[in-house]
């Protein structure tokens, strides 16, 4: 009864594929656990990132980065002081994921810079700053 409604639903084309699922099922969910795993070392490999790049930004700009233009995170990222070298050694997984990214980038210092665009940073520190905000307000408020 289930199998009649299954084929109904899913058409011939559907079922043949349901049937190449059931019977590659192992080999196929091992590919997509793994995609998963690297998904998730990469992201991990990015925070890293993230985390040494922000610690190089504020020791070379001596200034709280909070509520900064696009325009001066870019002239930032472009003056010598960003060791690209130093952020890619900050893990030593060869690959990263940004968040809300399902593919990989490798660790270079071209899409390292692609990555970490000028745009992305300053929303790191707007969302710090809201959120600094929002602590301050609940704090006011009690």
């Amino acid at each position: 009864m289930v199998e009649l409604f299954l084929r109904t639903m899913l058409g011939t084309a559907g079922y043949k594929l349901l049937e190449l699922y059931v019977e590659h099922a192992l080999p196929i969910n091992i590919i997509i656990f793994g995609y998963l795993g690297l998904i998730y070392l990469g992201r991990r490999s990015y925070q890293s990132m993230k985390k040494a790049l922000q610690e190089q930004l504020e020791k070379a700009i001596n200034k709280s980065p909070f509520s900064k233009p696009e325009t001066w995170f870019a002239k930032i990222l472009q003056n010598p002081p960003i060791d690209w070298e130093k952020v890619s050694a900050s893990t030593k997984i060869p690959f990263f994921s940004p968040d809300n990214y399902y593919w990989f980038g490798l660790k270079n210092e071209k899409s390292m810079i692609k990555h970490f665009s000028p745009k992305r940073i300053t929303s790191w520190y707007a969302q710090k700053q809201d959120k600094a905000n929002a602590a301050d307000n609940n704090q006011a408020s009690s």
